[in-house]
């Protein structure tokens, strides 16, 4: 995307997760880990070197975190976990292509807490010439975070917003909760917003995210 913010997509998944790689001047932010079809020791040997990799999942949904099992650890918001069910019921092989599927399918899919250490809401991630505040935005689900840079205006926001169908039905999810992160993006008036799939957002932002909480109110 630029010589900092590089694009990380699962094309044979045809959800097409979007992982983030942030090359700070002092250390490395991965943003989501896919369902697991990304070789994630490539692009560390091509990018993050010899620098700090932290790794931010955004929600504990498969298409986001399944590939943390390539790391010792990630931080992410722990917040309902003992009741998330992120089986291998979600995957269907029509989702993927070039046999992408029989790559993934053996795997189990059950979070082990141990993995995860738990983020805290408002807290900053220090890259060095990047600042990240920590904002959890439940509603898509109660694990939702999303990443802010108040100086550059970038929103990285998981699957809490981006250019497509707004996912709601899940057992954790709460439009109160949704709308209530919404206001909470609009009111810090992002410049860009990097969703979990899909291009960016970056033209009649506010509108797009009011739009999207009026859809919610209609639910």
């Amino acid at each position: 995307m630029n010589e900092k913010i590089y694009l990380i997509e699962e094309m044979d998944y045809l959800e097409h997760s979007n992982c983030y790689l942030i090359v700070g001047s002092k250390k490395c932010l991965l943003i989501d880990t896919g369902v697991g079809l990304i070789d994630f020791n490539e692009i560390k040997n091509r990018f993050v070197k010899d620098k700090e990799l932290v790794v931010v999942i955004t929600h504990f949904h498969f298409d986001h975190f399944a590939g943390s099992d390539q790391f010792d650890m990630a931080l992410a918001n722990k917040n309902n976990l003992k009741n998330k069910d992120v089986g291998l019921k979600y995957f269907k092989k029509k989702d993927f292509k070039n046999n992408a599927f029989e790559k993934i399918s053996h795997k189990e899919f059950n979070i082990n807490e141990n993995k995860f250490k738990q983020i805290k809401n408002e807290s900053i991630i220090n890259l060095g010439d990047f600042n990240f505040e920590i904002i959890f935005t439940p509603g898509h689900d109660e694990s939702s975070i999303s990443l802010f840079e108040n100086e550059k205006k970038i929103l990285f926001s998981g699957d809490t917003i981006y250019d497509g169908k707004m996912y709601l039905d899940f057992e954790d999810s709460n439009n109160k909760e949704y709308i209530s992160s919404l206001k909470k993006i609009l009111y810090k008036k992002p410049t860009i917003i990097l969703g979990g799939h899909n291009a960016p957002i970056t033209k009649n932002i506010s509108e797009f995210i009011t739009s999207k909480i009026d859809l919610a109110k209609e639910n």
